[in-house]
């Protein structure tokens, strides 16, 4: 006899394959373009409910828009970044003559767009009044390119969605062109920790580790073989990229019994052999966090333990 978790799972199947089928006869039907809106004063009648698509240019918005659709060229693609320099308006439903169930606007890209300031500026203004003041305006959705992950563009722009109260979702574009898997790495208690000590001292920035001379932007890369300088370390003797290697070698010298797997999967190592991770996917998530976290504590007894040794400070 089923439990009650079963059935309510079997239910929320049965549900999302209902609302899958409604959309896909939706999308099968009317979807028009609508119109070009350079200005304000040219936007359709906020009479339907509509959805944005955002992003920077060329992540992918009018192929998402033409895939959603099922349609191969709905929307204007192009290699060319900044192409797409308007509010487009599409219908979606309804008949011909009548309102549509509901619009989709795709938005100017932004970041790279190749375009003068000027005309970015005014991109921007067009964008920012527009989510300001569209009561239809129901969600957007950010396109992130999968292959560079979340850049400053794309925060500027969360930070706008915010500032005019709309709701946002993110969608992932471009996965099949990334080499490689994304590198997850889990944390020890300890490293949780002092993150959330560091939290009140970089809350006012967007960045966990922000830039020293301004917020606004990360760490550099080079902060820390900065660090290590100013503590009488030269490259000859210890960089950060060390840590890794150091890391590396006590776990196999001193943490005895952790298999060499786990180390090399924490390090982000490729899997050997000649089939290589073709039929080994094992991550080894929870085991490394075991790892992460024995390592973690075996370093605090080293620093209760060990006598503190004065460093001479840079000239």
């Amino acid at each position: 006899m089923n439990g009650p978790n079963v059935m309510n799972e079997e239910q929320d199947h049965v549900a999302q394959q209902e609302l899958i089928e409604r959309a896909r006869k939706l999308f099968s039907g009317r979807v028009d373009f609508v119109l070009s809106a350079p200005g304000l004063q040219f936007l359709p009648d906020p009479v339907v409910p509509e959805i944005a698509f955002s992003g920077r240019s060329n992540v992918g918005k009018s192929s998402l828009l033409n895939a959603i659709t099922g349609r191969k060229a709905l929307a204007r693609t192009s290699v060319t970044p900044g192409r797409t320099q308007e509010l487009n308006f599409f219908d979606v439903g309804g008949v011909v003559g009548e309102l549509p169930d509901f619009r989709l606007v795709d938005m100017p890209g932004y970041g790279f767009a190749k375009a003068p300031i000027k005309v970015v500026d005014r991109w921007r203004q067009l964008v920012r009044t527009f989510l300001r003041g569209r009561v239809v305006l129901k969600r957007t959705l950010v396109l992130i390119d999968s292959r560079h992950g979340v850049k400053p563009p794309d925060l500027d722009m969360m930070e706008m969605l915010d500032g005019a109260a709309v709701g946002y979702r993110l969608v992932l574009t471009k996965a099949d062109k990334i080499n490689g898997k994304p590198h997850l790495i889990p944390l020890a208690t300890q490293a949780v920790e002092l993150l959330r000590e560091l939290q009140p001292l970089t809350s006012r920035s967007r960045y966990v580790f922000p830039g020293a001379r301004s917020l606004a932007r990360p760490m550099s890369d080079n902060t820390m073989n900065a660090a290590l300088k100013r503590l009488d370390f030269g490259t000859d003797d210890h960089v950060s990229h060390g840590f890794r290697a150091m890391a590396r070698t006590m776990i196999a010298e001193r943490l005895h019994g952790v298999p060499e797997a786990l180390v090399e999967a924490q390090l982000g190592h490729g899997k050997s052999g000649p089939l290589g991770s073709a039929y080994d996917r094992a991550e080894f998530m929870e085991q490394r966090r075991q790892v992460m976290q024995t390592w973690a504590d075996y370093l605090d007894k080293l620093r209760t333990g060990a006598d503190v040794i004065p460093f001479n400070r840079a000239a």
